[in-house]
């Protein structure tokens, strides 16, 4: 990418190039998940005549571990649940330019407990192209918190649609329409 700014802004050409990359990793065990997200950051820019190529990498690690759940074995329309889980969340930041030393910043480690509502509320039918699905609807909140989900279970288990709310307003649909596994 490619960023002009305008006349006067103190850089060569007014111009910075960007290269900004994202990579994501993601473990699933039991009651544990984990992930990993690296964000790397490059720019080149001249300031009268002098290159310079700053890089950034910005490291997210969330643990999610499953403390307590009520779920059902078999879970089917009109019954309800909770679960409890810890969240930690490690956030870890460097930058350097012109491949100088990495400077870093303070590892911050942020840690939350939350306890998520699940209702099974009916069956219903969705539509994925000229394909019916006979689904179960399961409506999802965190206890204190204005988001809402809704999540179309095929009689399989696996999730085919979702729908997420923030005060009471639409904000997204996904539909699973293909599943491939390596």
């Amino acid at each position: 990418m490619t960023m002009i700014f305008s006349n006067g802004s103190g850089i060569d050409n007014d111009q910075l190039v960007i290269l900004m990359k994202f990579e994501s990793t993601r473990i699933v065990s039991d009651m544990k998940e984990q992930e990993t997200t690296v964000q790397t950051i490059d720019m080149w820019y001249t300031i009268d005549s002098k290159a310079y190529h700053e890089e950034a990498v910005v490291t997210v690690i969330s643990l999610n571990t499953e403390t307590a759940s009520s779920e059902p074995e078999h879970v089917k329309a009109g019954d309800s649940w909770t679960t409890d889980e810890t969240i930690e969340i490690t956030h870890n930041e460097k930058s350097r330019i012109n491949a100088e030393a990495w400077e870093h910043e303070t590892e911050v480690i942020e840690s939350e407990n939350i306890t998520t509502n699940y209702n099974a509320e009916s069956v219903s039918n969705v539509y994925i192209g000229n394909t019916s699905y006979q689904s179960l609807k399961i409506k999802s909140q965190e206890i204190g918190s204005e988001e809402m989900d809704y999540t179309y279970r095929a009689k399989t288990g696996m999730p085919i649609k979702t729908e997420s709310y923030e005060n009471g307003s639409l904000q997204m649909i996904a539909y699973f329409s293909r599943l491939q596994l390596d």
